[in-house]
């Protein structure tokens, strides 16, 4: 179960990079015109609540690590 996890959440990481990067070019894009700097502010906003996305997948992964070592007794 826990591989599976870490399957999804490398295919989401994945995800979250290429929508990143069109996030990008769409912003590059948008600043030419100064009329749509408006939405490439919200863009902004939006590529940070996705990066923030993203490092919280980081912490799911981290904190399935540390259960499952905290877990196995013969581990140690």
């Amino acid at each position: 179960m826990k591989g599976e996890m870490f399957l999804q959440t490398d295919e989401m990481k994945k995800n979250m990079v290429k929508i990143l990067a069109n996030l990008d070019d769409v912003r590059k894009v948008l600043e030419v015109y100064p009329e749509l700097q408006t939405e490439a502010k919200k863009l902004v906003e939006v590529r940070a609540m996705v990066e923030e996305f993203r490092w919280n997948l980081d912490e799911i992964e981290h904190l399935t690590i540390v259960s499952s070592v905290g877990g196995d007794k013969d581990f140690l």
